[in-house]
């Protein structure tokens, strides 16, 4: 990391930190490549690796969403609990519940779960893809701004827009 860059990750971390102690709010950190372009956008330097973005998310309350707050959060990025990794926070986009969208291929989400999806391309990532819908239960926040890397700090993450 450059010198320069220090004065940048020493003020996201710190207001990230001040953020989580004063609200609902914590600090995630995006592995991988299933969100992009939306996250860890592929860098315009080809000798550089896409930097791994950091989340400023808002807590969903203990137990998850009820249906109808899940169903307000269609088309959101949010954190899940694993379903197949205990322990392991994803990060998705919320595609469908019952009551809002069908997965694809039109299949229906069943009352209580959620299909998460990739915005790398469906199917090909850990998301309901793979593991199929998930309990509403298991989201965990909803990512709101992107604070590192520096030149994508204050970007709003969850418009419900892709």
């Amino acid at each position: 990391m450059p010198p320069s860059s220090w004065p940048y990750l020493l003020l996201g971390l710190s207001s990230g930190a001040a953020l989580a102690l004063l609200g609902p709010f914590t600090v995630k950190r995006v592995e991988g490549h299933s969100m992009s372009p939306t996250l860890n956008p592929p860098s315009k330097e080809q000798a550089r690796p896409p930097s791994e973005d950091i989340l400023l998310v808002r807590r969903l309350r203990a137990g998850g969403p009820t249906q109808e707050e899940a169903d307000q959060l269609v088309g959101q990025v949010v954190c899940l609990k694993s379903p197949r990794r205990p322990g392991t926070t994803l990060v998705k986009r919320l595609a469908a519940t019952a009551a809002r969208g069908r997965a694809p291929g039109g299949a229906e989400v069943p009352e209580g779960r959620c299909w998460v999806s990739s915005d790398a391309g469906a199917g090909r990532y850990a998301d309901s893809g793979l593991f199929g819908p998930v309990p509403a239960a298991s989201l965990t926040g909803v990512a709101r701004l992107v604070l590192w890397p520096p030149e994508r700090a204050g970007t709003r993450v969850s418009s419900g827009e892709r």
